[in-house]
């Protein structure tokens, strides 16, 4: 044997060895915790059991629940975070031709819901319909891009910041000057995409595609919370503060208890396991609304007047039976959508698709399927502060939303309090 060959054996062997050595460890150091601890994470989240000896496929399940787990987790504590994804022309045909499906799929389902409800362009007698909607869409909301005859409806916490950056791109900002600047990506868009009134918006918005990307709506809210209403030191940012004064300390005042006049500190209330904190961020002042009382606000304020941006319901404020949208995208098949509207904006040459974790498994035909939708642990916390009842009031808020976008109230049923 030549001695090269004989030392790239020696080489196999002791690599063989290596790994005979971590795999004769491997239970004990999964049973004693020391892995456990490896990839458990800062919200003290237990990683997936580890398979027994008579589970011979476990091991691979057990590694691809941990790259879920963390993908999972990096999504939620990354929520406006997202990296660039090249896609091979390739990959390419083959995602658009299955997000084409399911946007065809999406585009009848809207228009089958306005009809069963009687509303708007799909009116169809002088019977009241089941829902208010507004008398005209809201034409100052979208984002014109006349050039690529595109208009974008922002639904906040529900993948605006993907397209944020791409219109940002689309307004002539460099990657460069997007990464260093102070500014909120809303504020440089609009600086390139003005607000129209009426009826330049009315024109502009006839000659465009309309854009929609929509999320679950329980997943939405409970983003909403993190971000504007649970911290209100977390960030000036995030205008945290301007949503205390604005609703936090009145949501606070009408839902809490007090003592000797005085509202009952917010960590008092909470049960451990309920909350998910960052200690990257500083803490809460603590007199913060609860989620549940952000659950008690939302089930009795009228959204039609009331609502902020960021949690008002998806068919008051983008107003799809009131617009023929041309593409309906989800935050849980977010690449495979992007790599479809791009192709089918003519964008590829300036904007490329932006990651986000999936949560939606496939359904019937192809499609994606948001139900049963997979609710992460750190929302399976914060939604075991409400209860079943308190549920099901929020899901009627927001019925039209689910039944119009095909998600399920029942997903997050499992992890609600009792009554």
């Amino acid at each position: 044997m030549k001695p090269r060959h004989v030392r790239r054996l020696a080489v196999a062997l002791a690599a063989c060895g290596a790994l005979l050595l971590v795999a004769s460890f491997l239970p004990g150091m999964l049973d004693d915790g020391v892995l456990q601890g490896a990839v458990k994470d800062k919200d003290g989240d237990t990683p997936p059991a580890h398979p027994g000896p008579d589970d011979p496929g476990g091991f691979h399940r057990f590694q691809e629940a941990l790259v879920r787990r963390k993908a999972e987790e990096h999504a939620l504590a990354q929520d406006s975070a997202e990296d660039a994804v090249d896609v091979s022309e390739r990959e390419a045909a083959s995602i658009i031709r299955a997000a084409s499906r399911w946007n065809e799929h999406r585009l009848q389902r809207v228009q089958e819901v306005c009809a069963r409800h009687n509303l708007g362009l799909y009116r169809s007698s002088a019977v009241a319909p089941d829902f208010k909607l507004p008398p005209t869409p809201q034409y100052a909301v979208f984002y014109y891009d006349r050039s690529h005859k595109m208009a974008w409806c922002p639904l906040y916490k529900a993948g605006s910041t993907s397209w944020l950056y791409n219109l940002c791109l689309l307004g002539g900002y460099s990657e460069r000057e997007l990464q260093a600047t102070q500014e909120q990506l809303s504020t440089l868009a609009r600086k390139a995409f003005p607000e129209l009134e009426y009826p330049e918006a009315e024109e502009a918005l006839r000659g465009s595609r309309k854009i929609l990307v929509v999320r679950h709506p329980l997943a939405r809210l409970l983003s909403a919370y993190r971000d504007k209403l649970e911290n209100r030191v977390a960030g000036a940012e995030h205008g945290t503060a301007h949503f205390y004064r604005k609703y936090g300390r009145r949501i606070v005042d009408k839902y809490r208890a007090k003592k000797d006049g005085v509202a009952v500190a917010t960590s008092s209330l909470l049960q451990p396991g309920h909350v998910v904190r960052d200690p990257a961020k500083p803490a809460p002042a603590d007199d913060e609304p609860t989620f549940k009382e952000f659950v008690k606000y939302l089930i009795d304020v009228d959204l039609a007047n009331y609502a902020d941006d960021h949690w008002i319901p998806y068919y008051l404020f983008c107003t799809p039976c009131l617009l023929n949208y041309d593409i309906i995208a989800k935050v849980e098949t977010y690449l495979e959508d992007q790599v479809y509207m791009i192709r089918a904006l003519g964008l590829q040459d300036t904007v490329k698709p932006r990651w986000r974790h999936r949560t939606s498994p496939q359904g019937p035909e192809g499609l994606p399927s948001s139900s049963p939708q997979d609710v992460s642990p750190t929302a399976r916390a914060y939604f075991a502060q409400i209860t079943e009842h308190e549920l099901r009031a929020l899901h009627q808020k927001y019925k039209l939303d689910f039944e119009m976008f095909d998600y399920a109230m029942e997903d997050y049923l499992p992890y609600v309090s009792p009554n």
